[in-house]
């Protein structure tokens, strides 16, 4: 028996809908092309490409600033393309193949952003009630109520952002692994990966991106679909920069409804310092509760599709 068959010490995530769809390809990918092609030319290329054009029609504008924002439209929209053409031309496999499928689409986006939001409020009350956060803390260009209207409208930019992301790892490069790798080794691969593609190797950065992909993974990989998991990675990146006003990934937003940040002599470990809560130890700790409950939700979707299977004739 080969690493990705059967056993996978007791997981098998090909029972996915999520992994059968990556079956659909007429022409399959090695797992570490596809992260050649996505990484090296899909998402590095592209920026090469894409980010110089736009920085020259827009006039350079200010990182974290609402033109920035729309910037990252163009780049993570074309990172999609490139998805969509390899899957077409290469692969022979329609787009909707990624994870795109299903019933209920608008209904799982919405409770994936209202979880998006509240998860993230976890971590930054409990951080505000430790006296380690406070409002107050932060620097925007619009703030408050003056800022409300256009922090809604830009939350249009983390759908594109967010999803770029999580079409590419969770809908692409997660299946294929989990067709040609062991279950586990597919998931953890995928996931740190991912947290590395961030660029930023602090330990509790690197642990909580891959805590959250691994949650994702399994959530993913439970519904069959991306729905859900792109509606909470929007909420999560949006309510953190234009709703809290904390740095996405170490990048602050210009517009902010509050303006969230360290308290006078907090401890970085706890609060992320300049990178924000992603790389806070109360992140680590609702992101490790969160991955755990993923898991347990994956199996009793799966026992779940195993118990509704049609049994083949002997």
């Amino acid at each position: 028996m080969s690493a990705a068959e059967g056993g996978s010490h007791g997981l098998d995530i090909r029972e996915s809908p999520l992994v059968e769809m990556a079956a659909e390809a007429e022409r399959p990918t090695r797992w570490w092309v596809g992260w050649i092609v996505m990484f090296g030319f899909g998402v590095i290329g592209i920026n090469i490409i894409v980010s110089p054009l736009y920085t020259a029609l827009a006039g350079s504008p200010a990182e974290g600033s609402p033109l920035f924002q729309v910037g990252e439209v163009f780049t993570n929209g074309a990172t999609l393309v490139v998805l969509a053409l390899w899957l077409r031309f290469k692969e022979r496999r329609p787009f909707s193949s990624i994870g795109f499928r299903g019933r209920h689409a608008v209904g799982r986006s919405a409770i994936g952003f209202a979880a998006g939001v509240v998860l993230f409020a976890v971590p930054t009350l409990a951080l505000v009630g430790m006296g380690q956060y406070a409002d107050g803390r932060s620097t925007h260009t619009t703030s408050g109520t003056a800022a409300i209207g256009l922090a809604a409208a830009l939350v249009l930019t983390f759908v594109v952002q967010a999803t770029s992301e999580e079409a590419v790892t969770r809908g692409y490069l997660l299946p294929i692994g989990g067709l040609q790798l062991s279950s586990w080794l597919a998931v953890f691969v995928t996931s740190f990966l991912f947290a590395a593609a961030h660029m930023n190797f602090q330990p509790l950065v690197l642990l909580n991106i891959t805590l959250y992909a691994v949650a994702a993974s399994f959530v993913a990989l439970g519904q069959g679909s991306l729905w859900l998991v792109c509606g909470f990675h929007i909420a999560w990146n949006w309510a953190q920069g234009n709703l809290f006003g904390i740095p996405v990934s170490g990048t602050a937003r210009q517009v902010s409804v509050w303006t969230f940040g360290p308290a006078s002599g907090s401890n970085d470990t706890l609060t992320g310092g300049d990178f924000g809560i992603e790389g806070s130890l109360a992140a680590t700790v609702v992101l490790a509760l969160v991955s755990v409950g993923s898991f347990v939700y994956y199996r009793r979707c799966a026992a779940r599709r195993a118990s509704t299977a049609t049994p083949v004739a002997g």
